[in-house]
């Protein structure tokens, strides 16, 4: 007969129920746990089983006796008032204050396909971003968003990944748009590129919903898509 013996992430010890029926759990048996007539228990390590000696349950529970001990250590620490304290984010620049209301994960669905955006709270120059686009429950692409002052500039940088993380751009190349206005519900970009026009345009629509409108320029004609997300989420890292 087999008997499995798997390793516990907390230190204890399972044998499979349905083979041996016992368990070696936080040091509490509930069984025999060997081979009739021996003084080893089996322990299988993928298809390979190993013999080894019954005293293995009592070093297993030591450790989680010891386990315990740390973790109950660093529970009094921490209410003690003694963990370190996490770092505070440097105050934003004043030209990425007035973003903060794009702050959080936006979700917005087209035609059957799930489009997610999250942005983070202004921190110092910059601000980052992500967007998903699923198609059928699976990832088609994403993208690396970052928001940077430079100078008297506000720049947003895109760089866009297919499912496999391989890169659309260039290594050193991403679609780079200026901030040209702003104002308290309305965000409007557009390409730096001249032979390769696009505009950019995040507004407001009610108190938890986002209006993102692409507007591409091809051979003098203009495709304007427009994505109605609505928020998720509130709070996003700093």
């Amino acid at each position: 007969m087999l008997y499995k013996l798997v390793q516990r992430l907390d230190g204890g010890t399972i044998v499979d129920r349905t083979i041996e029926q016992c368990e070696i759990q936080g040091g509490s048996e509930l069984g025999p746990c060997r081979r009739p007539g021996t003084s080893t228990i089996l322990i299988q390590k993928g298809t390979e089983t190993v013999s080894t000696p019954l005293n293995l349950r009592r070093n297993l529970n030591r450790n989680l006796a010891t386990a315990l001990i740390v973790v109950a250590g660093c529970t009094a620490w921490v209410l003690a008032g003694d963990a370190p304290s996490v770092m505070t984010p440097a105050p934003p620049s004043p030209k990425l204050a007035s973003l903060q209301w794009i702050v959080g994960t936006w979700r917005a669905d087209v035609q059957g396909d799930q489009l997610d955006e999250v942005w983070s709270a202004p921190s110092g120059d910059s601000m980052f971003g992500g967007f998903r686009w699923m198609k059928g429950g699976k990832a088609w692409m994403f993208e690396m968003l970052t928001l940077m002052v430079e100078g008297d500039d506000v720049l947003l940088r895109i760089k866009h990944f297919d499912n496999k993380g391989v890169g659309w751009e260039e290594k050193n190349d991403a679609v780079t748009m200026k901030l040209i206005r702003q104002d308290p519900e309305s965000l409007n970009f557009e390409r730096l590129r001249s032979d390769q026009p696009a505009k950019l345009n995040y507004r407001k629509e009610g108190p938890d919903g986002l209006l993102v409108q692409l507007d591409v320029t091809t051979a003098g004609k203009t495709q304007t898509q427009e994505f109605h997300f609505r928020r998720v989420t509130q709070a996003v890292l700093p």
